[in-house]
């Protein structure tokens, strides 16, 4: 029971680690603010909502090769914020 209970928290850690490589994955954080953050404050949403795109298709694209499901989430989440950046754009546009 206790080896089981021991290998069920090992697993369980490994899924929490995965979904931190998708939605805050440490590489992209850097003096407390996340990598897409800064790319916006420097290139513009525009310019962002385009490289969102791009990682949708590049994820997809390459998610049977290497990640899988992985990729698969990195490729929503990166729709989920070409959508969000949209959304911010039109609000601004309708006002």
């Amino acid at each position: 029971y206790k080896l089981l209970k021991k290998q069920y928290k090992g697993a369980k850690n490994i899924m929490e680690d995965k979904k931190d490589m998708v939605n805050h994955p440490n590489h992209y954080t850097n003096r407390g603010t996340e990598c897409i953050d800064e790319m916006i404050q420097v290139f513009g949403k525009q310019a962002v909502m385009d490289f969102c795109l791009c990682n949708v298709w590049k994820y997809r694209y390459r998610a049977l090769a290497k990640n899988g499901q992985e990729d698969i989430a990195k490729s929503d989440w990166y729709m989920e914020k070409y959508l969000e950046l949209k959304e911010e754009i039109d609000n601004l546009n309708a006002k």
